[in-house]
């Protein structure tokens, strides 16, 4: 018996990788059932793919707002960056989604922190010239 109980464990230890990687694709597609799940079965939430992204900062970058909102009321780290330096706020700012901005910075995305390139989310913003994405930027600062 405690053989078998340590060869399932061993299997569902060397099984996780492949479960994580599958959260990126449920959060790239929407799929709610799908995170939901690998969640349950024991994905970390912040798991992190070759590029540094989460499964949020996948979600914000495929404009997935269900996605993106589920895996906020499931506490993702909202401020993890990828390896460019880029945070959920600061794709949400490149896509110019403004749903999913007002979002980030209503749960507590931090609009201060800069990519490699030391630009911020309002750095961004000021590209895209976008009064609605500044405001909001501006009153979180």
């Amino acid at each position: 018996m405690k053989k078998k109980v340590i060869l399932l464990g061993l299997s569902l230890f060397l099984s996780l990788p492949i479960f994580a990687q599958n959260i990126f694709k449920a959060a790239q597609s929407n799929d709610i059932t799908g995170i939901k799940f690998l969640l349950n079965y024991g994905v970390n939430i912040n798991a992190r793919d070759v590029k540094g992204n989460t499964p949020l900062i996948i979600a914000v970058k495929e404009n997935q707002q269900r996605a993106a909102d589920f895996l906020i009321e499931k506490d993702a780290d909202l401020n993890l960056q990828d390896n460019e330096g880029n945070t959920a706020l600061i794709a949400a700012v490149s896509a110019g989604n403004a749903p999913l901005i007002k979002t980030l910075i209503q749960h507590g995305a931090d609009a201060k922190i800069e990519d490699k390139k030391h630009k911020s989310a309002a750095d961004y913003a000021k590209r895209l010239n976008d009064p609605t994405i500044l405001s909001m930027l501006s009153a979180s600062l």
